[in-house]
């Protein structure tokens, strides 16, 4: 058993105030794979540490490799309500995003039409075209830029 992790499950649970039981609840375990897990006699599979580590919002790596009781501070937890307002904003994203790998893969085959019909002569996207796809990837961008702004403040 990996020492840190045995630790580290049990200072993490202890620093929300919970029983294992309660833990376990919130995790839908059993009471005992959390003693089994804090006193060593087993580890997680991979998908009970996922659920560990999403719970208390730390990375796999210092989970398993770092003594968190010596951090400064520990990984802040995010509550249903944030956790929602996060999902909502990269579902927007993505839909953004699939909405600008559409118009862009567009683009590219009426580039490639143009190209066969322009027999021999200079294609040029219009403005228009140039103009939406500069404002389709500029506003991309910024809803980019937004959703890591808000995880870096949540963090």
């Amino acid at each position: 058993m990996n020492y840190f992790l045995k630790k580290n499950i049990k200072f993490l649970r202890r620093s929300r105030g919970l029983s294992q039981q309660e833990m376990a609840n919130q995790l839908g375990l059993t009471r005992n794979k959390i003693a089994t897990y804090e006193s060593g006699n087993s580890e997680p599979n991979i998908r009970n540490l996922k659920k560990i580590i999403d719970f208390f919002g730390v990375s796999f790596d210092n989970i398993i490799s770092t003594d968190l009781e010596l951090l400064p501070e520990l990984p802040k937890h995010r509550n249903s309500e944030e956790k929602n307002i996060y999902n909502d904003k990269l579902i927007t994203f993505k839909e953004k995003l699939t909405t600008f790998t559409t118009i862009s893969v567009g683009l590219r085959a009426l580039l490639k039409f143009r190209k066969r019909n322009a027999n021999g002569q200079q294609m040029l996207l219009s403005e228009a075209e140039a103009t939406d796809l500069l404002d389709i990837t500029e506003a991309t961008l910024n809803w980019g830029q937004e959703i890591i702004e808000d995880f870096a403040d949540s963090n």
